[in-house]
């Protein structure tokens, strides 16, 4: 197990499954093997092992939510959708869950339920910036520049020493025409320098 610790996914994968001869419904076990899958970005193998814990122990939210991400990066979008969806049912404090089950939203083009999606990530955790940032970006798109002004101010606010956060903001103050104010937050980027 500690070689996953220290990143060392192949060795610790090994490890894990002379485990699984030992103990073959070891629900940790399973679930640290999708992680190292994951990380290895061995998608389906993941998947094979969420659905695996989740066979042995149905409510276990952490892989309902690992299962979803592992669907997402498999390509599989609508099986994405419906995990990430149960493992905010399961555990309604998954921030992340909202904020990824956003993201899949928009790669479908599905900007509506991405924006509810993003809301409700900050609406769990009202200092998550990315999800600050994501909204903005989802708000711009549909049109409503006020209220996109006002989450890349909050992300600014909560990470003023992100340069990507003040050139986000630049863009929304361009776009509604305020190209001084625009300015200044480039520069403020251009002096943090890159992250």
């Amino acid at each position: 197990m500690a070689d996953s610790q220290h990143g060392r996914y192949a060795e610790s994968v090994e490890k894990l499954n002379s485990a699984l001869k030992t103990d073959p419904n070891s629900v940790p076990v399973h679930y640290l093997l999708g992680l190292d899958y994951y990380r290895l970005q061995d998608y389906t193998k993941a998947i094979e092992q969420f659905e695996q814990v989740l066979r042995l122990s149905p409510d276990y939210s952490l892989a309902v939510f690992q299962l979803g991400l592992s669907y997402a990066r498999a390509g599989d979008a609508q099986r994405a959708i419906q995990n990430l969806q149960r493992a905010l049912q399961l555990d309604p404090t998954n921030f992340s869950a909202a904020y990824n089950l956003g993201a899949v939203y928009v790669q479908q083009r599905r900007v509506n339920e991405a924006t509810a999606a993003f809301r409700e990530s900050i609406k769990i955790a009202p200092e998550y910036v990315r999800g600050h940032i994501a909204l903005g970006e989802a708000l711009l798109y549909q049109g409503q520049a006020e209220e996109a002004l006002a989450e890349f101010r909050q992300a600014v606010n909560l990470e003023p020493e992100n340069p990507q956060n003040h050139l986000a903001l630049a863009n929304a103050l361009e776009s509604k025409g305020l190209s001084a104010e625009a300015l200044q937050e480039r520069r403020k980027a251009q002096e943090l320098g890159p992250r």
